[in-house]
């Protein structure tokens, strides 16, 4: 059972197991993103996503910005970047113009499951460490998680090349069962 950690480690190209936590699905093991981040939002913060995504990776943050945390009087902006309605592409330049230093967190699919677009994860990659987001342990940038789902079945990820803070995604996709998703987390963040 623990030697499985270490092979999925090696799928995504990991340091080591404790970089991997099993969830019954993608869809939980984001979740998980968004309450283990929850107490780190300040007043004024933003969250950045966009209009390709699952709801497994839009609704818990925007849930998190318009009904959680406005409960504890904590004010978050959730941002939706806009893509090509033609060719299907993630409009960079948007989704840029949304960062800024109020971004704790970047949010998107690798992959759209209704598009089909893959997005490209080492340039989202640049404008969230371009953001200046001061997080809790000092680093100067904003987090960036990717919904895998449709990513990690279907192409070579390798998360120590990509830099990715979080990365989730579903075993059923990639023809296991039901029931099992991943999460990959820098060890630091865990």
């Amino acid at each position: 059972f623990e030697s499985s950690y270490d092979t999925i480690a090696q799928f995504i190209g990991a340091p080591s197991r404790k970089n991997i936590i099993l969830y019954r699905n993608a869809t939980e093991a984001i979740n998980s993103v968004m309450y283990s981040l929850m107490t780190e939002f300040k007043d004024g913060d933003n969250v950045v996503t966009t209009f390709m995504e699952h709801n497994s990776n839009y609704v818990p943050w925007y849930g998190l910005c318009k009904e959680i945390l406005p409960r504890f009087n904590i004010n978050v902006e959730c941002r939706i970047a806009k893509f090509n309605k033609e060719t299907g592409e993630l409009d960079l330049d948007h989704l840029k113009s949304l960062v800024d230093q109020k971004t704790k967190l970047v949010c998107c699919t690798g992959a759209s499951n209704f598009l089909g677009t893959k997005n490209p994860i080492k340039k989202i990659k640049e404008i969230t460490d371009a953001s200046g987001y001061v997080q809790p342990n000092g680093e100067k940038r904003s987090y960036l998680l990717i919904d895998g789902a449709q990513v990690v079945p279907n192409i070579f990820v390798d998360v120590r090349s990509l830099g990715v803070d979080f990365l989730a995604w579903s075993f059923h996709k990639m023809l296991a069962p039901f029931g099992v998703g991943a999460l990959y987390a820098r060890e630091e963040l865990l």
